[in-house]
């Protein structure tokens, strides 16, 4: 139980716990393997920092890079000047950019939003659209392609207020990619032209892309041929120009994806097979695994089944060889973290130790204790508050077996009543009867059965209602309304009236109000709504309507709004259509 709780505690909240810890107990650390560079660089300025930092990170000296930019992001960024904070943000987007290129996307996005804050509050906005640009290909990493489009917007944006059309260049490109992924293809397009029309530089990826780009278009289009065409024509320039192979084998994979849709497997079989040596040659393990998946699956659909074996064999193998690679490389990458942990505490101890202030630590011990009390109380607060959604849980469930119960023995209590009024035919032929003669209908209550219509029914006099009808009228009548309401069921209408109620029993509506209050004891609208009621919980539990939604299945049964359905559900059940629903689904499975 205690670790569900842990789990639902908000990342911010725990960093900050850490972080207070690390700080106000520091003092007993071990010295580091950066004691050295640390007291170095004790004197330096911020631009000197970030300069030697960027050195490091250039000659490939990440940890040394990671613990100048700590230094610079620890400092007090209170009452500084604009310049001094722009090293901060500098030195948030570096850290962020060392954690993204080892893999660890979420540090680099806390280093990025943080460098985002910290820009947006001076009036320059540095690197704003880098860090626009960066945070939205983190969100892409999660696969959340509609908030990375979002900062790809606003990074686009704000990088044309600033005129760097470089970083221009590559958000364009990215929106293109991100637009793909939406199934966005105009937008794509659009997105695109706008690159096409970015001055930027010149370079021999930067023209396979520009190419590249709308061959993918072409494909996404349905203009197969042309698409073709233009892959091949990039495969030969990515080759002539010894750019990096995996231009040359995207070429290819997608010639062979377009005339695998094309139902042409011999070529389908060709390209691939150039990507999948292409990949074996330069050791592009992703495209070389992916190529030989595709082959195996053609060579299946082809009937060479030894060949498609023996891929298929080669590709698990691989996917293994692939998925120990990235657990080697998760290793490494933890190990980095933890160097990276140590070095936060020994920035952390050095900050303390030349602060020298009793004040300053007093304070840091309230503020934890002040954190680790608001976490205690949230935790019983929570505890709370899933004991109460459980009790909530439970009375629903409670009451839905109820209501489920009730309506199985109204079911049967219907059947019943039909087979009885099967057997009962006299009833029916006096029915017919009374209503024959019921223009002549003059007898007291109780010396005749004939059945009330319409047209007599301004004969009677408002305060006599209640004996205007003899018992046997009432069953008949009731009989009758039942019949329709539950064989027709004329209430799925969201028009239904009482005057249709009456017509449709060939009756009139005084006496139909009259048969309903006191043989049903209710009134007409919560008799219909009762109905439609019903009717919608077997539609909400029935196969048959699993595709639609709470609103639709309202509207199906003569509901005008999912609002009033809502109302009229759970005041009859005591439950919304929603939590039914649910419960239904789960009692099926």
């Amino acid at each position: 139980m205690a670790s569900n709780f842990c789990h639902m505690i908000k990342p911010r909240t725990l960093f900050l716990i850490l972080f207070l810890s690390s700080v106000t107990f520091s003092v007993f650390a071990k010295p580091g393997k950066y004691d050295e560079l640390l007291q170095k660089s004790s004197g330096w300025n911020s631009t000197k920092i970030i300069n030697t930092a960027d050195n490091y990170k250039e000659n490939g000296q990440m940890d040394e890079a990671m613990v100048l930019y700590m230094i610079v992001i620890q400092h007090n960024t209170d009452n500084i000047p604009a310049n001094e904070l722009s090293h901060h943000v500098k030195a948030n987007l570096s850290a962020g950019d060392i954690h993204y290129d080892k893999g660890n996307y979420s540090n680099a996005l806390r280093y990025y939003v943080a460098g985002l804050k910290l820009s947006e509050s001076i009036p320059e906005h540095p690197h704003l659209a880098t860090l626009y640009k960066n945070i939205g290909n983190v969100y892409n990493m999660f696969q959340d392609f509609e908030k990375g489009k979002t900062m790809y917007v606003a990074g686009l944006k704000e990088s044309r207020r600033v005129k760097d059309n470089e970083t221009a260049y590559k958000l364009l490109q990215n929106l293109v990619g991100v637009s793909v992924n939406l199934s966005d293809f105009a937008a794509a397009r659009k997105y695109y032209e706008e690159s096409r029309s970015t001055k930027h530089k010149v370079t021999d990826e930067s023209t396979f892309m520009d190419r590249y780009i709308p061959a993918l278009l072409l494909k996404y289009e349905g203009k197969n041929r042309e698409s073709i065409e233009r892959f091949k024509e990039l495969a030969y320039i990515s080759h002539d120009n010894n750019m990096n192979a995996r231009y040359e084998c995207s070429a290819y994979g997608e010639i062979g994806r377009i005339y695998n849709q094309l139902e042409m497997r011999d070529s389908a079989i060709y390209y691939l097979s150039r990507c999948q040596q292409v990949a074996q040659a330069h050791s592009i393990l992703y495209q070389y695994a992916e190529s030989i998946k595709l082959l195996y699956m053609l060579y299946d659909q082809t009937g060479h089944r030894m060949k498609a074996n023996e891929l298929k064999d080669r590709y698990l193998e691989l996917k293994d060889s692939i998925y120990n690679q990235r657990q080697f490389d998760m290793a490494k990458n933890q190990q980095f973290l933890y160097e990276m942990e140590k070095t936060e505490r020994e920035i952390a101890d050095i900050n303390e130790r030349q602060a020298h202030s009793i004040r300053i630590l007093n304070r840091q011990r309230i503020i934890l204790f002040g954190i680790l009390g608001v976490v205690i109380l949230a935790l019983f607060l929570l505890y709370y508050f899933w004991k109460q959604k459980k009790k909530l849980s439970e009375s629903y469930s409670n009451l839905y077996e109820i209501y489920r119960r009730m309506l199985s023995e109204q079911r049967e209590n219907r059947t019943l009543r039909l087979a009885l009024n099967h057997e009962n035919e006299e009833l029916r032929e006096e029915l017919a009867r009374l209503t024959a003669y019921s223009d002549d209908y003059t007898a007291a209550p109780e010396s005749g059965h004939a059945l009330p219509t319409k047209d007599n029914a301004d004969d009677c006099d408002s305060k006599n209602e209640k004996s205007a009808l003899s018992p046997r009228q009432k069953e008949i009548i009731a009989g009758r309304i039942t019949d329709v309401m539950e064989g027709e069921k004329p209430f799925c209408s969201p028009y239904f009236s009482l005057g249709n109620l009456a017509a449709l029993i060939d009756s009139n509506t005084k006496y139909v109000s009259l048969v309903i209050n006191e043989v049903f004891k209710k009134n007409f609208s919560f008799f219909v709504n009762e109905y439609r009621v019903n009717l919608a919980c077997e539609r909400l539990a029935a196969f048959d309507f699993e595709n639609y939604s709470i609103e639709g299945i309202g509207n199906s049964v003569g509901f005008r709004s999912g609002a009033t359905f809502a109302s009229v559900f759970k005041k009859i059940t005591g439950i919304s259509p929603s939590v039914y629903k649910k419960l239904s689904i789960k009692k099926r499975d």
